[in-house]
């Protein structure tokens, strides 16, 4: 009775605790490669130009270099601001599935990045569902959400929550081309 018992609180346990899915060395890499590639204006991981969700306004090219987790993703050169790629990851009917994966991510981003940063979480309410977006500063300064490095996003569309990250690149579509 009791090798069952302690064999039921060992499977009951581990269902308990999650592990962190984006902690992984691969995901770490990845994530750093991009992140290089932000500081040269993303000129080794765009690919070929998409149709542009705000044609006019931005250019959109598919990302060459997928993170691990990511369905999606690609990079895109605002015409009056900083380019940036953008991952989609895996939408769930889930609000706290998305969430945690949403925590998660963001533990993965801080180890990832291996110095001081500071996040600004904000949360609101657009139509009475919320939407959340987490920034990830260099040192303590959280001041412009225009200068942060990368940012988290949780929202909502279609009864589905979609969660995004967004990494920040340093040139403009002028000095980048």
């Amino acid at each position: 009775m009791k090798r069952l018992l302690l064999l039921f609180a060992v499977c009951f346990s581990s269902s308990l605790i999650a592990q962190n899915e984006f902690s992984a060395k691969a995901f770490y890499t990845d994530f750093n490669k991009v992140c290089e590639e932000a500081k040269r204006g993303f000129q080794d991981i765009t690919g070929k130009e998409k149709i542009s969700e705000f044609p006019g306004l931005t250019k959109e090219y598919a990302v060459k270099l997928i993170l691990p987790l990511a369905d999606s993703g690609k990079v895109v050169f605002p015409d009056f601001s900083r380019p940036y790629a953008l991952y989609y990851f895996e939408p769930s009917r889930n609000r706290l599935k998305t969430d945690q994966k949403g925590a998660d991510l963001r533990e993965a981003l801080i180890i990832a990045m291996n110095r001081p940063v500071c996040t600004r979480t904000e949360t609101t309410l657009v139509a009475d569902i919320p939407v959340s977006n987490t920034w990830f500063f260099e040192g303590n300064n959280e001041s412009a959400k225009t200068e942060a490095i990368c940012q988290i996003s949780i929202f909502s569309r279609n009864n589905l929550y979609y969660l995004t990250l967004q990494i920040n690149g340093n040139r403009s579509i002028a000095s980048a081309n």
